[in-house]
Parts: C-alpha cells; sequence; structure tokens
C-alpha cells in the first residue's frame, strides 16, 4: 500500500472498529471482537480485489498479535482467508467453531 493508506482503530462496544482509507477516501472496515473474532470485513464493491482487504486483515492481525479467528459468510471470501491463514482444525471446530460458521468454514490468520 502506498503512504497514503491509513488504518484508524477506534473502541466500539466489546471489540474494536479498524477502517482503511486512502488519501481520507474510506475503502472498507473491519469489526473485531474482544475475543479475536473478526466478525464483518468489508471493502467497498468498486475496490475489491486490489489488495485492500489483504492489507486491512494483515494489519489487524499484526496489531492483535495473535491467532484471529474469521468467518467467510460468502463462498468469494474463502480464498482470501485460505490464502492468508488455514481452516479451523478439528479440534477447534467442535470446540466453538461450529458455533461461528456460517456455511463456508472457519479461519485461523
Amino acid at each position: 500500500m502506498t503512504a497514503m493508506t491509513a488504518v484508524t482503530k477506534v473502541r466500539a462496544g466489546e471489540g474494536y472498529i479498524y477502517t482503511l482509507s486512502l488519501s481520507g477516501k474510506e475503502l472498507g472496515y473491519a469489526t473485531v471482537s474482544d475475543h479475536e473474532v473478526i466478525e464483518r470485513l468489508d471493502i467497498v464493491d468498486d475496490e475489491q480485489g486490489k489488495g485492500y482487504g489483504t492489507y486491512l486483515l494483515q494489519y489487524i492481525s499484526q496489531d492483535i498479535g495473535n491467532d484471529l479467528v474469521i468467518v467467510p459468510d460468502n463462498a468469494r471470501c474463502v480464498s482470501l482467508y485460505a490464502r492468508l491463514g488455514r481452516a479451523m482444525d478439528d479440534a477447534e471446530y467442535d470446540r466453538y467453531g461450529w458455533a461461528l460458521d456460517q456455511g463456508h468454514g472457519v479461519y485461523v490468520i
């Protein structure tokens, strides 16, 4: 990303909102719970496929410093999450992943 790319982090309820901007234009955001679960990741439609989602996920992962759990809510997200992390293993999934799964698996980044 360029020097004009910025990520802001704001406390919101029981987690944080990370907002990605480029030259003052908001490109997307992610919400992260205090339990280190990325609850939502959205990139503006016309900015998808340009690496902004990857950048934001990597930024959050470095900021948190621990494994993050992310749950895709559509098939398009699966390849991104699989590329950046791994599918949750069976033991983790049996313990709590099943409760998060929206039909596309659960990933750890």
